[in-house]
């Protein structure tokens, strides 16, 4: 493989390892830093309807992130197939993997997230409820339980999608040692 192949593979490669970092760190962020503190933080305050709105809009923002790594991941694993001419098993699995990724991240963000979104109206109350320690009635337990099977749902994809992401490092590690055991 000559150097010119060499760089643009690395670089093709460098993009697509930044673009897991970023998307990996930010869901790394939401679930371990901000939900965690927010939700006690604003359950504390005079303001708990604050943490499910702030943290629904960031996911939202966070979303468009997430399709643009996406995209990057996708035009980087094309180029580097491209210029290396590498499409054996393990560049097929990272196109497979990066697909599946990228498809979680639009139902995550095109279909479960609006939903969530859309319930907050009916939602936030009830946590101002909760707070307060007062009784849910039977109406608003069977809508925070619709809502709640929703979150469980965006959590368990948006966690398979992570370790899917943390894969795809170890796919692009076993390329990269293959292609220079072969030089």
């Amino acid at each position: 493989m000559n150097s010119k192949v060499t760089l643009f593979s690395g670089l093709a490669r460098g993009f697509t390892l930044l673009a897991i970092g970023i998307w990996v760190g930010g869901m790394t962020f939401f679930g371990a830093v901000t939900a965690p503190l927010m939700f006690p933080a604003a359950r504390a305050s005079a303001a708990p309807e604050l943490a499910p709105i702030l943290v629904g809009q960031m996911l939202g923002r966070f979303t468009y992130i997430t399709y643009i790594c996406g995209a990057l991941m996708l035009l980087g694993w094309l180029f580097d197939g491209l210029i290396t001419r590498d499409r054996r098993l393990l560049w097929w699995a990272q196109g497979l993997v990066t697909t599946i990724c990228i498809a979680l991240a639009i139902y995550l963000g095109a279909v479960i997230l609006p939903r969530t979104v859309a319930q907050q109206d009916a939602i936030v109350p009830l946590f101002v409820k909760d707070a307060r320690k007062q009784p849910l009635t039977p109406d608003e337990q069977a809508l925070r339980a619709a809502f709640d099977v929703e979150h469980e749902e965006y959590e368990k994809l948006g966690s398979i999608n992570v370790y899917l992401l943390i894969g795809l490092l170890g796919l692009i590690v076993a390329r990269t040692r293959v292609v220079t055991r072969e030089r």
